[in-house]
């Protein structure tokens, strides 16, 4: 028993953040927002398929499970899919979903849609007010630099 113990007490020093997840929920969401308004439209049109390894796929989103069992039966009533408890608002669902079902997060590299977020526009999809005072050379480079890497994969 001791033994066990300290074996895990280990893992969980090699692997201190194994279970943290560092991506914007909110943002991966506006980032399908936008792909579901924008792109799959013409995706769907031109009867073309994303490639399996493509970042826009629906199945390469870290919470693309959590979000399909979202139910949402009026203003004030969310459910959970997964167990069935029931919130008052999607950012309480959002946190249950991180307390009660991480295990359902894949958090490998590059699932992270908010990633993208500069290439698609999230802030626009979030309804950001907030005027911006300076463009920021650098932030636009690698927005750009994200558009291009997108259309080669494309």
């Amino acid at each position: 028993m001791a033994s066990s113990v300290l074996l895990d007490y280990r893992i969980r020093l090699q692997n201190p953040h194994k279970h943290e997840v560092h991506c914007s929920r909110e943002r991966s969401r506006a980032a399908w927002e936008a792909i579901d308004e924008y792109l799959m439209p013409f995706v769907e049109k031109e009867k073309y398929e994303l490639p399996s390894k493509c970042r826009l796929r629906s199945d390469n989103d870290m919470f693309r499970e959590q979000e399909q069992h979202k139910i949402h039966f009026d203003i004030n009533d969310w459910r959970c899919g997964f167990c069935k408890k029931a919130f008052r608002a999607e950012k309480f669902l959002d946190q249950h979903f991180e307390n009660r079902h991480n295990n359902l997060v894949d958090n490998s590299e590059g699932r992270c849609l908010a990633d993208l977020c500069g290439a698609l526009h999230c802030d626009l999809m979030m309804e950001f007010k907030k005027p911006k005072s300076k463009c920021n050379a650098a932030a636009a480079a690698r927005n750009r630099h994200l558009c291009e890497v997108l259309i080669i994969f494309l």
